[in-house]
């Protein structure tokens, strides 16, 4: 698996100059708290179009694997040709079984984009891995009102051979530990992690497992990380 320290990650994210013109770190980081004080201010921004506050850090990661790896590494939110593409690539070869994989991911970014979270909630975590046109990796979390965590509820590498095998974990957490940081969230969690791969979240990326209420039918554990500011 390769693994790259995400305090590596995050200097190399602040001082990399892309070929396009992106805002300084800090002045983003500004931009993205003055959208999120809008949530608790309960102002609705729905119809307003705001500046995704996940773009610039999409931009910066995918420019930092895409140097570090030799690829072409992409990432977006969640789109609708991004559902196609799934049902196309994904579904017939699919063999995996719930919970290791084989999502509805057509059925989560319907929750997430219009049940969990307004459309342009700022709270919503759902990305999209390419590689060139191929589709790698997918993910959908979240972060409660009291912003007290981030989550990832979903993450799913494709079931085909892709160039970013055993790499698409590595960076959904670089994207979402930085937009942690950004809006000074102080934990990670992976929610109601694979048996198989515990030992691996703690010993590779220094989570630790915490059980829930066994009365609750999902999510009966999680995986926690701190986020140092």
């Amino acid at each position: 698996m390769f693994s790259v320290p995400f305090s590596l990650v995050y200097l190399c994210l602040t001082r990399y100059k892309p070929l396009c013109y992106n805002p300084p770190l800090n002045k983003t980081r500004k931009i993205n708290e003055y959208i999120f004080s809008h949530i608790n201010a309960g102002n609705n921004m729905i119809n307003q179009r705001p500046l995704d506050p996940l773009a610039n850090i999409f931009n910066r990661t995918g420019e930092y694997f895409s140097e570090k790896l030799g690829k072409n590494v992409k990432l977006e939110r969640i789109q609708p040709t991004t559902i196609q593409i799934w049902t196309q690539e994904w579904s017939g070869i699919n063999q995996r079984k719930k919970p290791d994989g084989n999502f509805d991911w057509a059925k989560l970014r319907d929750t997430y984009y219009h049940k969990k979270f307004p459309y342009s909630d700022p709270r919503r975590i759902d990305i999209a891995i390419w590689e060139e046109r191929q589709l790698c990796g997918l993910a959908v979390g979240g972060i409660p009102k009291e912003k007290t965590y981030v989550s990832i509820d979903y993450i799913e590498g494709s079931p085909a051979q892709h160039p970013l095998k055993g790499r698409v974990l590595n960076i959904m957490l670089a994207v979402v530990e930085e937009y942690a940081k950004i809006l000074k969230i102080p934990e990670l969690r992976l929610s109601d992690p694979v048996d198989d791969l515990i030992k691996y979240y703690e010993s590779q990326y220094g989570f630790q497992t915490i059980a829930m209420d066994v009365s609750h039918p999902k999510n009966r554990r999680y995986c926690s990380k701190k986020i140092d500011s």
